[in-house]
């Protein structure tokens, strides 16, 4: 987990804790990260700050998903991911809790990596 500037925009990938560390967690001896993305004046370099994450572990990922709530650009963005990603990509519907949370147009990535 890692802080990137890129142009002024600052990409914090992973939740954090009041001093700044990263929070992970571990589930069924897997462990999880969670990335957002955060700072970015425009949706197309959130969408590509997405697709980076994804980049960053090219050749690895076994399973993808992509979740959303009411995205209109859901369609360009799963272009852009498959430039990454061959493999089907699962696609749903962010639940109620976050989708209440973050709004309408929240786009998100969800995927596993090989060991």
């Amino acid at each position: 987990d890692a802080e990137i500037d890129d142009d002024g925009a600052r990409l914090a990938f992973g939740p954090r804790d009041r001093a700044g560390r990263s929070l992970q967690s571990a589930a069924q001896g897997w462990t999880i990260t969670l990335h957002s993305v955060v700072g970015l004046r425009s949706r197309s370099k959130a969408l590509a700050a997405l697709v980076d994450v994804l980049k960053s572990h090219e050749g690895r990922i076994e399973r993808l998903g992509v979740l959303h709530a009411q995205c209109a650009d859901l369609d360009a963005f799963l272009e852009m991911v498959k430039t990454v990603y061959p493999g089907d990509v699962i696609v749903g519907d962010i639940g109620a809790v976050i989708g209440t949370h973050a709004g309408q147009g929240t786009m998100g990535i969800t995927f596993r990596v090989a060991k």
